[in-house]
Parts: structure tokens; C-alpha cells; sequence
């Protein structure tokens, strides 16, 4: 019997890159009935018949939804991309960091922060909906921010939540690239807390790789973490680190050029229905290439596949390398870091912690917490960040 999968936020335009990898793996993933649900209808349109020509050879069967839980209804597996607020929530949360001159990330930092307060109601009536329509599906979760969404929505369905991200994967990838050895020929070991991570071991048969990335020349970098980074942390750090160490002040506007590029992509797939938007090359979305498609196929084949995802590890979301399994993903056994990562990840699960406590109570008092415990936000800035954030979430709650 064939599996029913789900994409929740499917109207984005950006799914059509999703349908993509599906259609690239199409010998490792088993085919089914793709449901696109949204709120959009037209945009479902254009993007469920774009992937009925991608997918329907194939043996997919394509459809779209616009009521969720009639979407939701014996599904197998769920995808979670629902950006809350919108591209004008994300719009207004860089503003909030660049007013302070704060990396305006979506997943970190105060516009992180703020993004999760904003989506933390919305996720605990998702879960409920999800409980109550498909108890037994999977939830492959992508909404940023990435540990918050996770957490609040494993809580209410279980261990079969997971949050995915193709930063270690990827980091892997080119750390390969550069000391010109093949990915799939070297044994790694990795641990990270929402989007900042470290790969800690690195081996090639005997060889130490991390060594040889170390004493590579200083200007040489992998998503800006140069040997430097490698040499003083005894790791490869995701790429979020340069964030950690001031090396980088992140621009707002990024959500303005999306919202651009969305109606580029929507006006595309309306002239042609069946080729693939050429804007779509305008953003790299290698998530959907190098983990969803590759964990949907892990669940769908059951091949027990091991694969670095986030999993809720108490009041918080890790990131691990786990066998999937029928029931959930199991964590797999792993050396301890080093003292410099087990402290950086120490001072990152503080951290998280903090975030959990304001979601789940924003008062000002824990919103200052979390605030005080970011490694992005400047200890001389802490109090007046925490001023705005509150003052915006009792705004927007009194409405």
C-alpha cells in the first residue's frame, strides 16, 4: 500500500524545488499520493500540476488541499514548512535584530526569538490537529525556528517529530571537497544544538581529516569557517559559528528578496506549467535534496538509514545521528566531544532552554533570560532587546 504524504505550507512556490528532489530520487524513494495543502489556491494549482508532470510518471498520484484537516487525514508522513506571519513576520523580525546591529537570522538572535514567540500558539494547535487526524505519521519538520517548532510539536506527537537541516551533511560535503576525498568514503561524528554544531571527528580509514583541515592556508573556508575556527575549537563548526565569534554582521532584507522571488516563480509555473521556474535556481535549497528526500526514502523503504536530525532530548531539541527506525529514530552511539565543543554545545543547550521557558511563558523575566543567555546578543544591548521583544509580544497579544 502506497504512503500518503503531506506538505503543510505547500503553496509556497518553493515546494516546487521540493517536488524536484522527490523527482531526483526516485529510485530510493517509494512513489504515493503528494498532497500540497495551503491556503493559497491558486499557487496550489500551478504547483500541484507542476508536480503531477514531475512526479507522475514516476507512479506519484498529486493532489492539493486547502482545509487542513481534510489534508491531514490518513496521512504517512508530514512535512512542515508553514513560515508564521508570513514573509512580512520574517520582514518585521529582521528589523528588530538590524535596529540593534544583531545578525537578522530567522532561527537565532532576537528575530529568531521573536519568530518563535509569534509561532509557538500556532504549533500547539497544529500538534493538537496532528494528534487528533494522524497519530502514527511521521512530522518532518523544516519551519525555523528550527529547535522551538520541533520541540512544540514532538510534545504533543511524540518521538516521530523530527526537525531536519542539511548543514552537517553539507559541511561534511565540502569539507570532502576541499582535501579532495569522497564523502561517502570517510566516518564522522557530529553534535549540535539548532543550526550550531560541530563535527568533531573526521576520518578518512586512519586519517585524522580535521588535522589536515587545520593546517590548511587561512583564507581557505568552508561556509566562511576558515582553519582558524578548526584549529582553536578542535572541530568543524557549522556555519553559524562566524555569527558566534562577530566575524559577520548578517543584512536585513532578505525576506523582501524571497517575497520577490516567490511571485517570480508563481508567474514562471503559470506560463509553463510543466518546466521547471528558472528562478528557482535563484535560491539554493539544498534541504530538500540532502535531507528531506534521503529521510523520507528512510522511512518509506524502512532501511533502518542512519541521518543527522533534531529530536527532542527532554525540555529541549538536539541534533544527533539516528537510525530510523519503524517507531522513531533511535540515537546512535558516539564518542564525547572535546572540552572546548562540550562547552560551546553547553553553553548552546542554556541557552535553548531559556528560549523554551519564554515560548512556553513569555513573561518578561524569562524573555530577558533568553535573551541574556544569547551568544549573539551583546551583554550592553540585553535590556533594551528584552524591552522590545516584550513590548511587541504584549502588543500583538492584547489584539
Amino acid at each position: 500500500m502506497s504512503a500518503k504524504i503531506v506538505i503543510l505550507g505547500g503553496s509556497s512556490p518553493f515546494t516546487a524545488a521540493l517536488v524536484d528532489a522527490l523527482a531526483d530520487k526516485a529510485q530510493r524513494i517509494p512513489p504515493g499520493e503528494l498532497v500540497l495543502q495551503g491556503r493559497t489556491v491558486q499557487a496550489l494549482e500551478l504547483l500541484s500540476g507542476y508536480a503531477g508532470h514531475q512526479l507522475g510518471q514516476s507512479g506519484w498520484k498529486v493532489g492539493f488541499e486547502v482545509e487542513l484537516d481534510a489534508a491531514l487525514d490518513g496521512a504517512d508522513v508530514v512535512v512542515h514548512q508553514i513560515r508564521y506571519g508570513g514573509m512580512e513576520g520574517r520582514h518585521d523580525d529582521e528589523r528588530l535584530a538590524a535596529e540593534f546591529s544583531i545578525p537578522p537570522d530567522e532561527t537565532l538572535g532576537p528575530a529568531g526569538l521573536q519568530a518563535a514567540l509569534r509561532a509557538a500558539p500556532e504549533l500547539r494547535e497544529l500538534g493538537n490537529r496532528l494528534r487528533g487526524a494522524c497519530p502514527q505519521a511521521w512530522m518532518l519538520n523544516l519551519t525555523n525556528p528550527l529547535s522551538v517548532s520541533t520541540a512544540i510539536l514532538a510534545r504533543a506527537i511524540g518521538p516521530k517529530c523530527v526537525g531536519l537541516c542539511e548543514l552537517p551533511w553539507h559541511t561534511v560535503r565540502e569539507a570532502c571537497r576541499l582535501l579532495d576525498v569522497e564523502p561517502h568514503d570517510v566516518r564522522w561524528h557530529y553534535q549540535g544544538l539548532n543550526h550550531r554544531g560541530f563535527i568533531y571527528r573526521l576520518t578518512l580509514g586512519e586519517e585524522d581529516l580535521l588535522a589536515r583541515l587545520a593546517k590548511l592556508q587561512d583564507g581557505t573556508s568552508i561556509g566562511g569557517i576558515g582553519p582558524h575556527a578548526v584549529r582553536e575549537v578542535g572541530a568543524l563548526p557549522l556555519k553559524y559559528f562566524r555569527l558566534m565569534l562577530g566575524q559577520e554582521v548578517l543584512v536585513a532584507g532578505r525576506a523582501e528578496a524571497l517575497a520577490r522571488l516567490r511571485s517570480q516563480i508563481l508567474a514562471e509555473l503559470a506560463a509553463h506549467a510543466d518546466k521547471r521556474p528558472p528562478s528557482l535556481a535563484l535560491r539554493d535549497m539544498p534541504w530538500y535534496d540532502m535531507s528531506v528526500a534521503p529521510v523520507l526514502g528512510s522511512i518509506l523503504r524502512g532501511d533502518g538509514g542512519e541521518h543527522v536530525i533534531n529530536v527532542l532530548d527532554g525540555p529541549i531539541v538536539r541534533e544527533l545521528p539516528c537510525r530510523i527506525a519503524s517507531d522513531g529514530p533511535t540515537p546512535t552511539a558516539q564518542p564525547t566531544p572535546g572540552e572546548s565543543v562540550r562547552s560551546w554545545l553547553d553553553r548552546f543547550a542554556a541557552h535553548e532552554k531559556a528560549v523554551m521557558a519564554a515560548v512556553d511563558d513569555p513573561s518578561e523575566p524569562h524573555i530577558a533570560e533568553a535573551v541574556s543567555l544569547d551568544p549573539l546578543t551583546p551583554a550592553s544591548k540585553a535590556a533594551h532587546v528584552t524591552q522590545r521583544l516584550a513590548d511587541r509580544w504584549s502588543r500583538s497579544n492584547a489584539l
